[in-house]
């Protein structure tokens, strides 16, 4: 690496040819794949994690290959969203050209490329070893048992080594749009246009499209007309055939009604029936592999594997991006898929939506963290600071809500309510811990011998009957936390309900409705309420009604004129007023 030399046995490559289709005629019907040696693949994972870690974040935020939480979801989502953001107002229509390119890796000039690097900050002696890694490479190709002379090349990345996405990423960084209403997407060499157009001014896009047309011809890469698409999305209802066609080299580009972008078939509806109609298909042929291993006996742990590898896979494949905003009818058909693989494994299997939800809320995490990506700022706090507000409720059309990307407001939604949640644990863990701490201290006063005086339920609405002023005071919300006992500098009351308090006086029960008080409640009436009077007649040896009573505060020990085993104190005592 200090050298920035690469041995030549460790530059020799083979190439083997992998059929695109089933129905390969052709050469162009081919990948060539290429073959390094172990030891070298081992040293460009090396190189590669040390790329990634210099690249600055101020690169291509829309250039979703080989970046730090960015993946084929985030480059689908960011362009629906943006497309159906635009689609919301009048007068408006997407066109989206999903380009297709001859050779992109094949006609890369390593000399070219290593400016670049070097102009986004990589270190010189990367550079140098990148550009002796490939240049002077020794090539054939093998089919079967057959190998063809070797050729030295020095020109071009090869297709299949581990730095090669990265790279061809890194060489088209300098690809930047012209005008504003137009986006480009990028994941390594699949790059997309999204012309968002008002008002049938086609301009900007089409000046878009010659610009790209002529940074490829600067740069060594040719844009393939044939492999080159475009998508119409218009949902006017004077919609026809006025869209004008777009012309690459003097070749007319072709007009699709679907498109498959980065494993997601995209349709000029933006509906997900072809998309999850495939996926059904490619699940429900490989069922029949899983009757196969189950004919074999093999065990339902064994069985279960295969279904997540083979089966599973396709079914979730990029579900954060389509199944939110999937008919019913679509839901059902997967889950159709999940309950047969169920039925021949024997086993119970994790629904469709709950790998929704998992992956929905892992990815929300993952955009908050990171201020670089081009969602972020979809995820807004409200003034609170304590939760985020959700995506856009209002729209002019129901397009939006319909098709738009349902796993960014799904996941506003969750966050909303996992704040929520945590809002309500700290208010219960806060309750809990006052009552705790208020039943420890009542309890250290017990133990320090004052005893427990039980006063009936309706010695609180007689004392609002002479004292209404008093309690209103109490009642009001100016002293809040305080409790009614320490406002009316009772020391022996440590706790009343402010409940107690909070009736109308007119909803008091009237005299006569009242259990009568017997000598000590009406002494204890009189002694700790100054000028309370004596509802009724004092009647001796009046029954005690333990139905009224609550515990609603305790005396501290002293003197009493009733004989009881313990001698009680009168508030009036123990403030030397009485």
């Amino acid at each position: 690496m200090a050298q920035a030399t690469v041995p030549t046995c460790l530059k020799n490559t083979t190439i083997i040819p992998v059929p695109k289709h089933s129905s390969a005629k052709c050469l162009n019907d081919f990948h060539p794949v290429v073959l390094t040696p172990i030891v070298m693949k081992c040293f460009e994972k090396l190189v590669l994690s040390h790329l990634i870690a210099c690249l600055p974040r101020t690169l291509d935020p829309h250039q979703f290959a080989y970046r730090q939480n960015r993946s084929t979801e985030d480059a689908f989502s960011t362009a629906i969203h943006l497309a159906l953001t635009h689609l919301d107002n009048n007068n408006t229509y997407i066109r989206m050209m999903f380009n297709g390119f001859s050779y992109a890796f094949n006609t890369v000039v390593p000399s070219k490329l290593t400016t670049k690097l070097s102009d986004i900050g990589i270190c010189t002696f990367i550079c140098n070893w990148i550009l002796d890694f490939l240049t002077n490479r020794p090539q054939s190709v093998r089919l079967g048992n057959h190998l063809s002379s070797t050729l030295i090349l020095n020109t071009g990345i090869p297709q299949g080594c581990v730095l090669s996405p990265l790279l061809y990423s890194l060489f088209t960084h300098d690809c930047v749009l012209r005008h504003n209403s137009n986006i480009f997407i990028k994941y390594a060499d699949d790059t997309t246009v999204v012309g968002r157009i008002s008002n049938n001014d086609e301009s900007a896009y089409k000046e878009e499209i010659q610009s790209l047309s002529a940074w490829c011809s600067m740069n060594n890469l040719t844009l393939n007309a044939t492999k080159t698409k475009e998508l119409i999305v218009d949902f006017q209802k004077s919609s026809s055939s006025r869209h004008s066609p777009i012309y690459i080299n003097g070749s007319e580009v072709e007009r699709v009604s679907s498109f498959k972008f980065l494993g997601v078939h995209i349709s000029e509806d933006l509906s997900w029936h072809l998309n999850t109609s495939n996926l059904v298909r490619k699940a429900q042929q490989r069922l029949y592999f899983l009757r196969r291993l189950k004919k074999v006996h093999l065990s339902p742990k064994i069985l279960t594997h295969f279904y997540r590898c083979i089966i599973e896979s396709i079914l979730t494949s990029s579900i954060t991006v389509w199944y939110g905003s999937s008919t019913v009818y679509e839901r059902k058909s997967l889950q159709r898929v999940v309950k047969t693989a169920q039925h021949i494994i024997s086993t119970q299997l994790p629904a469709i939506e709950s790998f929704h939800h998992s992956r929905c809320l892992c990815r929300a995490h993952k955009i908050i963290k990171d201020s670089s990506h081009p969602s972020h700022k979809l995820f807004n706090l409200l003034p609170s600071r304590r939760r985020y507000r959700t995506i856009r409720t209002k729209t002019s059309s129901d397009q939006f809500i319909t098709v738009h990307n349902p796993s960014l407001l799904f996941i506003a939604l969750i966050s909303v309510t996992y704040n929520i949640i945590i809002i309500i644990i700290i208010i219960i863990i806060i309750i809990i811990v006052f009552r705790i701490s208020g039943a420890g201290s009542r309890g250290q006063q017990s133990k320090q011998g004052c005893p427990d005086f039980p006063l009936p339920r309706h010695f609180f609405q007689l004392f609002w009957r002479d004292h209404p002023g008093q309690l209103r005071d109490i009642a009001s919300p100016a002293c809040p936390g305080s409790s009614p006992g320490s406002l009316l500098g009772w020391p022996c009351l440590e706790y009343l309900p402010r409940e107690t308090f909070r009736k109308h006086p007119k909803q008091m029960p009237k005299p006569d409705q009242l259990a009568p008080l017997d000598v000590e409640e009406q002494w204890l009436y009189s002694k700790l309420l100054p000028g309370g009077r004596a509802p009724y007649p004092i009647s001796k040896g009046a029954p005690h009604h333990p139905t009224e009573e609550t515990h609603f505060g305790r005396l501290y020990p002293g003197s009493c004129p009733f004989s009881h085993d313990t001698k009680l104190m009168t508030i009036g005592e123990s403030r030397n007023v009485d």
